[in-house]
């Protein structure tokens, strides 16, 4: 029993401490008030999805993610996001991107008089009764798109004060994202940045794209390293010359650190001829600083105290922050590309709805 005894509690000790991993060790604030409180007596299918939902009852959950939760991940879509999501049963490849191919297809495009060869079950009889000429309608084919998600996963990434680290938000944006767009007909590609490596899957359709991404997310996880350098993610665009083509859709997950002036350029290059959306990930407490308390950071090996007592920097430090934001918003005006900012305790799907409706099918 003495034996047992001691397994156990070194079992505690070790869930412990990578929950103290996970928040940053925050002296003062309560482990149990970490994750989302609202909405707890609410209907689970009325309930916006929090992180709670999904990372079940493992302890370092917010340290790390497992293909099982990103798998669970698909579940937690609105209902709405699969509307006009269906595919044709005649062509496997059949998506809900409008091809700018006219033809017989499923979306209607317009009508015009009857020529010699058009298919008489098209014929438009309200408008051949209306002109007393004959009419039939013209549909525009819908074709698959590639959807290509980078995910940064730099060691900067290995933070987080709030739920869980930034590099596991990034992952389930990136899984939602994947599954969002496999629903919708979508052929999902990826590339994944870590450790100065890339992770490359090309695209293909339903799981086959999906799963290949949500194995990689599982394996390349950051961890908290000090004094390491970030990659910058310019190359690792210009490997994606390979995966993307006109009128493909390119999601980069980011905390933006490694997004230099030659990382903008590749992106601004990227935005002539695809959809480029960036999603900034960040921690709360990178937005804004407590004006009182003590704050002590850990990398699981060693500790750093400061103390706050509305010290002056303290707004310094979020004004810069407001300033690099209003600085990343600029950029992605100058360079055509979409933007939106999620912070590590936010609801994710509420935070991606733009991008998780149906609405997105371009050239509606």
């Amino acid at each position: 029993m003495g034996r047992d005894d001691e397994r156990e509690r070194t079992s505690r000790s070790v869930a412990a401490s990578g929950r103290a991993c996970l928040t940053g060790a925050v002296e003062g604030i309560g482990q149990r008030n970490l994750l989302p409180q609202e909405g707890r007596s609410e209907r689970r299918d009325r309930m916006p999805i929090s992180h709670r939902d999904i990372e079940g009852d493992n302890p370092n959950s917010g340290v790390r993610v497992s293909v099982g939760e990103l798998v669970r991940l698909r579940d937690q879509l609105p209902c709405s996001s699969l509307k006009g999501g269906r595919r044709s049963p005649r062509s496997p490849l059949s998506g809900v991107t409008l091809s700018p191919f006219r033809g017989r297809g499923m979306e209607f495009e317009e009508v015009r008089p009857y020529q010699p060869g058009d298919d008489i079950r098209h014929m438009d009889w309200r408008v051949t009764a209306r002109t007393g000429h004959p009419h039939t309608k013209l549909f525009r084919e819908e074709r698959e798109s590639p959807l290509i998600i980078l995910v940064d996963l730099n060691p900067s990434m290995a933070f987080g004060t709030r739920v869980a680290f930034k590099s596991v938000v990034a992952a389930r944006v990136a899984a939602l994202l994947a599954w969002n767009g496999a629903r919708h007909g979508d052929r999902i590609g990826s590339l994944l940045l870590a450790a100065g490596r890339e992770w490359m899957t090309r695209p293909a359709g339903g799981k086959r794209g999906v799963l290949p991404l949500l194995a990689h997310l599982d394996r390349c996880m950051p961890v908290p390293s000090p004094g390491a350098a970030v990659v910058p993610m310019a190359p690792a665009l210009d490997h994606l010359e390979h995966l993307l083509h006109p009128g493909s859709r390119l999601f980069l997950v980011s905390d933006c650190l490694g997004l230099d002036g030659g990382g903008w350029s590749r992106l601004g290059a990227l935005s002539r001829h695809q959809e480029v959306a960036l999603v900034h990930i960040f921690d709360p407490l990178e937005a804004a600083l407590p004006a009182e308390g003590e704050l002590t950071f850990t990398d699981g090996d060693s500790r750093l105290s400061a103390a706050m007592h509305r010290s002056p920097w303290c707004r310094r430090f979020s004004d810069l922050f407001q300033e690099r934001r209003r600085q990343l918003l600029g950029l992605c005006r100058r360079y055509r590309v979409s933007y939106t900012g999620i912070a590590t305790d936010q609801p994710l799907v509420a935070a991606l709805g733009p991008f998780l409706v149906s609405s997105s099918r371009r050239g509606a």
